[in-house]
Formats: C-alpha cells, structure tokens, sequence
C-alpha cells in the first residue's frame, strides 16, 4: 500500500522540491535509517514499521536512481545501461542469502537485545546501500554537447 501511494502520488510532489538527487538522498536517508533499525528487534510492530519505511524510501530513491541513468547514459545506450543494473540488482538479490545466512547460525554474541549474528546483516547491508547512495550522488550530470540532438528533435526527423 504504501509503494503505490508513494509512487502514484508523492514521487511527484517530493522531487520538484528536492531535485533528482535530493530525492535520492531523501529516499535514501529513510532506506538507511529504516534498514538500520531492522537490526535492533524492539518489537514485531518496530520491525514491520521499519520494513514499510524501507519501501517508501527505495521507491523514490530507485525511481529517481533510474531517472538520472537516463541522464547520464547516451539514449543509444539506454538498453546495456539498464540491463546492466537489473544484473547487478539480480546479482545482490541471488548471492545476498548465501553470503549472510551462515551468520545467522554463528555465535557471535550478545550487547542488549541486539543479537550480532541476527542483526549484523541489517547492519551490513545499511552501510551498503548508504555508500551505493553517496555513488549515486557523486555522479555528474552530462551536458547537451553542442550538435548533438535531443530524441525529440530525432524523432521528428523519422
């Protein structure tokens, strides 16, 4: 519910206000923290809580990743570009659970009511979706090259 509402309505609302990066960064930023918290077991409703936050910030972030792959990729390119992301989205979602699933049956200890083999990959994958962010966010935008035409100009001319 909260993935149609935040990319039939909000998306549209949040960028002109932030910009493709700031939404990036702001769909990011509650992605991060939300991931985070999935690692400290409060409550089952904490836990739900945190996963649906999660889902309002990877969708203004991924809409607005794939936008800005657009503005950075030649149109001629659009193809490898996004083919190349779903490989590597396909990629992380198939070797994820091999990587972290023997921490979960380690013994690594306790600090509170966070269980470092439960919780260090919420932890790890926190850390990582908050550096593929500062990526994303370092990416300079190309300029139009002086001759080269736009796709409607293109289009016009077929």
């Amino acid at each position: 519910m909260i993935g149609i509402f935040v990319s039939l309505v909000l998306y549209n609302r949040v960028v002109p206000c932030t910009g493709l990066k700031g939404s990036i960064a702001f769909g990011g930023f509650f992605s991060v923290v939300a991931m985070f918290c999935l690692g400290v077991p409060i409550s089952r409703w904490w836990f739900l809580w945190s996963c649906e936050v999660i889902v309002f910030g990877d969708n203004i972030m991924t809409t607005s990743m794939q936008t800005l792959v657009t503005l950075v990729v030649h149109p001629s390119m659009f193809g490898r570009a996004f083919g190349t992301l779903t490989f590597g989205q396909n990629i992380a979602k198939a070797a994820g659970p091999f990587v972290f699933a023997p921490l979960f049956s380690a013994s690594l200890g306790k600090l509170g009511i966070v269980t470092w083999s439960h919780s260090l990959p919420f932890f790890v994958n926190s850390s990582l979706k908050l550096m593929a962010i500062c990526l994303c966010l370092s990416v300079r935008l190309v300029k139009k090259v002086e001759g080269e035409e736009s796709l409607a100009e293109l289009s016009k001319q077929l």
